[in-house]
């Protein structure tokens, strides 16, 4: 039974390959081996380097970046969260930030920072202490025009995320802001959302099961973990 799954395999490996050169061929469209990885999970050894000679393309390493953010097989730890905090912190590096008044500083968290901040919130959760390192990030940004350093400041991170008709200063936080991404999955999930991944989800860990009574398992993903926790609010 191995040697035929096998064999059906290398041969499907082969079809495709086939395939995907008459499409080459007849769009003008033609991959740069240089520029792909090849990506294998529960292949075994010799099968693996069937698909490598096959298709062409090097064997890639986990985690790798996609549009600007990690991608990887295992829950993301606090140092996979780190480009982000560098490219934060580029930004405020810039000479024209140390000369910004208050209002400018402000204005660059609420478009900048937030805005990359926010391309990652879309993807996944972020653990607290991230959130918190942007946080601080962003406060001694206002205060003191800079990245670094640490003093009391007159006005309490919460309360200049309020809105400005409450005494904030409409800076979005971004704590809430992760659990609103979190609660915008579960509704998709919720609402039975017309897309891949909801299908997905749907076929693999619902079934026929309602989603609020849905339990919690150890073979579920990181993320969909995060996702069912959201239930509380519901």
């Amino acid at each position: 039974m191995t040697v035929v799954t096998t064999v059906s395999y290398r041969f499907n490996v082969k079809m495709m390959m086939r395939a995907f050169n008459k499409f080459s061929k007849a769009t003008g469209l033609v991959v740069n081996p240089l520029k792909c990885r090849l990506y294998c999970a529960g292949v075994e050894k010799e099968m693996k380097q069937d698909i490598l000679r096959a298709t062409g393309f090097p064997e890639g390493q986990l985690p790798f970046k996609y549009l600007g953010v990690p991608v990887t097989g295992k829950k993301l730890d606090t140092h996979h969260y780190m480009l982000l905090i560098d490219r934060i912190v580029g930004k405020i590096k810039h000479w024209t930030a140390r000369m910004l008044l208050y209002a400018g500083r402000l204005q660059l968290i609420k478009s900048v920072t937030f805005a990359l901040t926010n391309y990652w919130l879309q993807c996944f959760p972020f653990p607290k202490s991230v959130l918190h390192k942007i946080e601080s990030i962003c406060r001694i940004l206002l205060w003191k025009g800079g990245f670094e350093g640490s003093r009391k400041f007159p006005v309490a991170w919460k309360k200049i995320c309020k809105q400005k008709s409450h005494g904030g200063l409409d800076v979005i936080d971004i704590v809430v802001w992760n659990e609103t991404n979190l609660i915008r999955l579960l509704w998709n999930l919720s609402g039975k959302a017309d897309s891949l991944w909801v299908r997905w989800i749907q076929a693999y860990y619902m079934k026929t099961k309602n989603l609020m009574e849905l339990d919690v398992k150890n073979n579920h993903t990181w993320i969909m973990k995060a996702i069912l926790m959201q239930r509380q609010y519901g």
